[in-house]
């Protein structure tokens, strides 16, 4: 089991700060095309485009893409989690005191598993991108 000191090193990572940052950029995003779309529906574009951009970026460093992609992801999902709840307050307004206390309760697993397709999405998108990088060359090579 990991020690608080080594989980505090892994989030203050110095090299998945870009993965951070890409996380970070792709939250205004993910709520704009969220509130675009149906009201019910999250926008997974921004969190594929995250997953790519930091599975090239990290497909040529040492540290992993799927890392990377995981990194992102768990920041990305920050704008899920902040849709999620805005959506579920728009609805628990107009519901029975009954359901809103069964929606209320529900509230933590509806945000874990918006936080764990954030992270199932970014990191697709990571492996997809490091595995472009890696047999991009070979492919156009193959088709000459």
């Amino acid at each position: 089991m990991p020690t608080l000191q080594r989980r505090w090193d892994d989030l203050t990572d110095e090299s998945l700060r870009v993965a951070t940052l890409v996380g970070l950029a792709s939250i205004p995003f993910t709520v704009v095309l969220s509130g675009e779309s149906e009201p019910h529906a999250i926008a997974g574009a921004p969190l594929l485009f995250a997953g790519l951009v930091v599975g090239y970026v990290y497909s040529k460093r040492p540290t992993a893409s799927r890392r990377a992609g995981r990194r992102a992801g768990a920041v990305a999902s920050i704008g899920v989690v902040l849709w999620q709840l805005s959506y579920l307050t728009s609805i628990v307004r107009t519901l029975s005191l009954e359901i809103t206390v069964v929606v209320t309760a529900l509230t933590p697993v509806v945000a874990a598993v918006g936080v764990g397709l954030s992270l199932l999405v970014a990191m697709a998108g990571a492996i997809v991108a490091e595995w472009i990088v890696a047999n991009g060359p070979r492919i156009r090579h193959a088709s000459n």
